[in-house]
């Protein structure tokens, strides 16, 4: 028998009630962010990196996850552990002190913890929510009674589109040390390792609640002049600050010394679904400077690319791509990392000189197929000169890899004489269209443009090219082949009705009509009734005994041989003249019609026998004669709305197979 402890209750407690602890010293809590990878099937390990102030309590042991989903409302709770040793997060210039070495340092220091925790998901939901806070914050600037509040995380994941899924991660740090009245240049580092498209927005920091199914809220922004927004001021820059939403490049101007925080969220999306999204919490730390510590750099392309502080570079799929920069720039210490491991997985990159003022990098890969489109390595470039006061001036260098595809356009096919058809053309960009020699001269709508009108007289083959990949000489262009048929494969279909034995008939009398046509190979046929399609009525033979006088017959042939000129073909038309004579019919019993008088809504009835006389016609005149409904039917009960007859005496017909019935009734307004 297992033995239930107070820990294992106590964890049950939690897990039921979906409460979320937190620590109760106060660590100063800074910054972080809350991330999951996929391990397999439903399973995740999600992970909280915590960034706390050195001048505050050690950090949590552990960390409580709470987990939610709005499908079933359930909640559940984790404990998150520590592991590994929280390690020392400064500037990056070992010669200054923070406080983390002395407490009497005017240089702020952080400690970085990582907690974790394995969660398998018990059931697919487009909203499942994992959350953590950490009570307290440190003594932040722009929000209001920091030190009282908590820090909260929050990441969202759909996973009814896939189990499959890693969050997207960050590679540049969380926290931010600028100086003061200088414009400053980064990035939110987010990318993501299944290759999901990203969009970052600014968010107010949250404050979360002791319950798991509790939304967060906001927490309070300091009054400020000009205000605290997350439009263009969330950190205090006179309203500076700008976010690319859609690479994650920030720039602001701090106005005001101390710690700052702001929160953004990064979504991802799959095939153009949203599918998830993580929080980051960011603490920007402004100091006052003397001077300009900033050492700028250019980027020199060589090895096969050539200029400098280029954004793209162009490659073949199947050809080794290899080319080498150097980052130079007077007086700086530059170390630069990539995300080469993620955004181009099978790449190298390979640096030497770290440390200096001029660093060599060489890139090498070969891309596949699979791999065209187009691709974006980071390069975390860090000056680490420590001029006073002892910050290293971080910023991101990106540099995109285009692998072409192949120029592609559609499949040879086979036209009608004097048709026309679009062409379209993909794998590349400005394309431009000719025609090989034999073939129809000036028989394009537009050749620049990606999808022409194509007009040929004769057997034409066209050429697209996708003037904008010249690197690629054996991807970059493609042909189509219009075959013309000759004019004697035009089928020139007609179709000419009669009827026996007559179109002179007395009512109820049977008739046959026959469709002939010439000229198409496979026919298919759609008789007529006073321009209404007749159920069932597709074959060469209509027979049928319900006619009335004036009833029009006619049929539509439609020829689908490959080349038919029209398509659809119309008969001759035949007006049948039907007398009255009714003395071979019998009287059909039992025709119900309700309600009677009515308003010109009603129900028609009709009995069992007439159900084994197949279809019955129905018809309603007037006092004159005069014919104002008419409906082939297959059913007992039919409801007419006719109340726009105006009120009057109206005698209803019914007909089936040697059968006849009538019934009078009133309309009344």
């Amino acid at each position: 028998m297992k033995k239930t402890t107070l820990s294992s209750l106590i964890l049950l407690f939690v897990a039921l009630t979906g409460i979320c602890t937190s620590a109760s010293a106060n660590v100063g809590a800074a910054a972080g962010d809350l991330t999951y990878e996929h391990v397999s099937d439903s399973t995740y390990r999600v992970i909280l990196r915590l960034f706390t102030d050195c001048s505050y309590s050690a950090p949590p042991n552990s960390v409580t996850l709470c987990t939610y989903n709005t499908c079933t409302n359930a909640t559940f709770a984790l404990t998150m552990n520590k592991y590994g040793n929280s390690t020392k997060v400064g500037p990056g210039c070992p010669q200054y002190k923070t406080t983390c070495d002395s407490p009497a340092s005017a240089l702020p220091g952080y400690m970085e913890t990582y907690y974790a925790t394995v969660v398998t998901l018990p059931l697919r939901c487009a909203s499942w929510k994992f959350s953590a806070r950490v009570d307290y914050r440190n003594n932040i600037t722009n929000l209001m009674n920091p030190t009282a509040g908590n820090i909260y995380f929050e990441t969202f994941f759909d996973n009814t589109v896939s189990l499959n899924n890693s969050s997207p991660v960050f590679i540049t740090p969380a926290l931010v040390y600028t100086g003061l009245n200088q414009s400053y240049t980064y990035n939110i580092g987010a990318v993501d390792p299944d290759g999901d498209s990203l969009r970052i927005q600014l968010l107010q920091p949250l404050t979360g609640s002791a319950n798991c199914a509790n939304a967060p809220v906001k927490a309070a922004y300091a009054v400020a002049t000009p205000p605290y927004t997350i439009t263009n001021n969330p950190i205090q820059t006179n309203n500076t600050f700008a976010l690319n939403s859609s690479n994650g490049q920030y720039a602001f101007t701090p106005t005001t010394q101390g710690f700052s925080n702001m929160a953004v969220r990064v979504s991802e999306y799959r095939n153009g679904s949203l599918i998830g999204s993580v929080m980051r919490e960011l603490q920007v730390t402004t100091l006052p400077i003397s001077g300009n510590p900033v050492h700028g750099y250019n980027v020199y392309f060589g090895c096969g690319q050539t200029g400098t502080n280029l954004t793209k570079v162009d490659a073949c799929p199947g050809q080794n791509l290899s080319f080498c920069f150097d980052l130079k720039g007077s007086g700086g210490v530059f170390k630069l990392l990539d995300d080469i491991s993620i955004s181009i997985p099978g790449a190298t990159l390979t640096y030497t000189n770290q440390g200096t003022d001029s660093v060599h990098a060489v890139f090498n890969w070969t891309p596949g197929i699979n791999d065209v489109g187009y691709h974006e390595i980071k390069f975390l470039v860090s000056d680490s000169s420590c001029a006073p006061p002892g910050i290293v001036w971080r910023s991101l260098y990106r540099l995109g890899i285009n692998v072409w595809g192949k120029t592609k356009t559609i499949n040879d096919t086979i036209m009608c004489p004097n048709g026309s058809i679009q062409l379209s053309a993909s794998g590349g960009n400005t394309y431009t269209w000719s025609i090989l020699p034999g073939g129809s001269t000036g028989s394009l709508s537009n050749p620049n443009i990606p999808n022409p009108v194509a007009t040929p007289s004769v057997t034409t083959t066209y050429v697209v090219t996708s003037t904008g990949n010249s690197i690629c000489p054996n991807l970059n262009k493609d042909t189509v082949t219009i075959t013309v048929l000759p004019p004697s494969s035009v089928s020139y279909a007609s179709v000419k009705i009669f009827v026996a034995p007559d179109s002179n008939i007395n009512a109820g009398d049977t008739v046959t009509f026959n469709a002939a046509q010439t000229n198409c190979s496979n026919p298919f046929y759609q008789w007529m009734l006073n321009g209404n399609a007749i159920s069932g009525a597709t074959q060469t033979i209509y027979k049928t005994s319900m006619l009335t006088d004036q009833d029009r017959i006619w049929c539509v042939l439609t020829c689908k041989d490959t080349c038919p000129s029209p398509q659809d073909t119309f008969s001759n038309v035949i007006t049948m003249h039907v007398g009255g004579n009714v003395q071979d019919f019998g009287t059909m019993k039992n025709i119900h019609l309700y309600p009677n008088p009515n308003n010109g809504i009603f129900t028609i009835v009709l009995n069992d026998d007439r159900k084994k006389a197949g279809q019955s016609k129905i018809e309603i005149r007037n006092v004159y004669g005069q014919l104002v409904f008419s409906k082939i039917t297959a059913e007992n009960r039919e409801q007419l709305k006719l109340d726009s007859l105006p009120a009057g005496l109206y005698i209803l017909t019914v007909r089936a197979e040697n059968d006849l019935g009538t019934a009078s009734f009133m309309i009344h307004k």
